[in-house]
């Protein structure tokens, strides 16, 4: 047994071979399996172990705060795994009544005539998807620049009222807030990234930039800010949005301006996607949204009640002007309007 163990071990192939011809000699050419499934599995086993020593070697090597930030990417990759199951939470739960929560691959409409908070509310969800599910975003706006994007951010990100931060107004509470939302921006694995196209026209070319920023910035939330109407010069369409979704694994938000096709429209409706075919067929949720004014004293302690509809199931949300953030009733003991 000593000079087969000599010949395994150094001359492994070789020893394989003659067994092999031995046992053909003998006519028990099942043995011959049989020896090559016993040498190569205690060959695996042997360098598994010699493998796992080799790493112990070499995570004593490593620097603390690398191996924190290895940590952090197993338990990120965990949760998302688990997430991909149980859905996403938006942050409100009454719109995640209306969607069923978030996965990887869906497509989500706000739909609603001009100034009834739509970029406001895809912004509230995109600030805690980022900041409390780790999800890198992508801000794809024709509307606002990027420095009116990223001043909202904050807004939601420190809870600050934008009238004051517009004007320099700042309460003593407001500079730690603010300071907390400049910090959270500035983290590495939460990057926020912005693209700028024509706010009438998205055209293929937008598209496979898009493409080409998911990919290499790892992109999981993508939110288009307004959808132009599809036509023909766009070559874009609702099922591409949609496919497009699917293949990246993320999740898409865009954002309609409703144009009412009815007179004396205040409420949106249905018909009035009619510029949009085929949404109804690939678009996993559509919610069409509309404000209603609800005055408390001074314009800083405002409160909007924003009416969401999806189908036939209606909610409501309300937007502080004061703390910039969209709540659900209860928590602020509003009763229904």
């Amino acid at each position: 047994m000593k000079w087969i163990r000599h010949i395994y071990y150094h001359q492994q192939f070789e020893a394989v071979f003659l067994v092999g011809i031995g046992l053909v000699q003998y006519g028990q050419l099942y043995l011959f399996y049989e020896a090559l499934y016993y040498i190569f599995h205690f060959r695996r086993i042997v360098g598994a172990i010699m493998k796992d020593r080799h790493q112990e070697c070499d995570d004593s090597q490593i620097p603390v705060d690398k191996r924190a930030k290895i940590i952090f990417e197993k338990t990120e990759k965990q949760f998302k795994r688990r997430n991909e199951q149980n859905g996403i939470s938006c942050g409100l739960g009454k719109i995640d009544s209306l969607t069923g929560k978030l996965h990887f691959g869906d497509l989500i409409i706000f739909a609603g005539f001009p100034g009834n908070l739509k970029t406001s509310i895809s912004l509230q969800i995109c600030s805690h998807l980022i900041f409390e599910h780790s999800i890198s975003s992508l801000l794809a706006n024709g509307t606002f620049s990027k420095k009116q994007m990223v001043r909202r951010l904050l807004c939601f990100t420190g809870k600050i009222s934008l009238g004051r931060m517009l004007t320099g107004n700042l309460k003593d509470r407001d500079w730690p807030r603010l300071t907390m939302g400049v910090g959270l921006l500035g983290i590495e694995e939460l990057k926020t990234y912005y693209y700028n196209f024509d706010r009438f026209v998205l055209t293929k070319k937008d598209i496979k930039k898009l493409e080409t920023v998911i990919k290499e910035k790892h992109i999981e939330l993508l939110v288009l800010d307004p959808l132009p109407k599809p036509i023909e010069s766009s070559n874009y369409t609702i099922k591409m949005l949609k496919e497009f979704a699917v293949e990246q694994k993320i999740i898409l938000i865009a954002v309609i301006d409703l144009l009412p096709h009815r007179p004396d429209a205040f409420v949106p409706e249905f018909s009035d996607l009619i510029n949009y075919l085929e949404i109804e067929d690939y678009a996993d949720v559509i919610i069409l949204l509309n404000k209603r004014g609800y005055n408390m004293g001074k314009f800083e302690q405002r409160i909007d009640c924003l009416e969401a509809t999806n189908g036939s199931l209606s909610e409501r949300v309300y937007f502080h002007h004061d703390t910039y953030e969209f709540v659900d009733t209860k928590n602020y003991g509003l009763n229904n309007l």
